[in-house]
């Protein structure tokens, strides 16, 4: 990806945004992946007109909703939270849902609500 876009490493150490979709077109490749082998799990993306953005929403074939923020920083805040928990209010309402805040960092901690922040490295554990 970074060769297509002629991409230098200083024009992506020193840009967040180049740097945010090269680690979110990673991670979605990771899941499409797994979700590929799995066949019960669908894959997707929500935004709405508002601007709310979930980055990755997979559902399996019982319902069960894993919605993914993708975060290019080794720290979160709550706010990252803010349209996870939305979307579990709003959109899933009574279905089971989690939701993730995937992050550069390397612990794992509960927000509360069933919404999570986790290090990248989850993607293979």
């Amino acid at each position: 990806m970074t060769n297509l876009l002629n991409y230098r490493l200083d024009d992506i150490l020193l840009d967040h945004d180049r740097s945010g979709k090269i680690i979110e077109t990673f991670v979605f490749n990771q899941l499409a992946a797994f979700c590929d082998l799995e066949k019960s799990f669908l894959l997707r993306h929500y935004r709405d007109r508002t601007g709310r953005e979930i980055d990755f929403v997979i559902e399996n074939d019982r319902g069960e909703i894993l919605g993914i923020e993708v975060k290019s920083s080794s720290s979160y805040s709550a706010s990252d939270a803010r349209h996870l928990l939305w979307f579990k209010q709003n959109i899933v309402k009574d279905k089971p849902f989690t939701g993730i805040i995937m992050y550069t960092g390397e612990n794992t901690i509960s927000l509360g609500y069933n919404i999570y922040a986790l290090p990248m490295a989850a993607l293979w554990n």
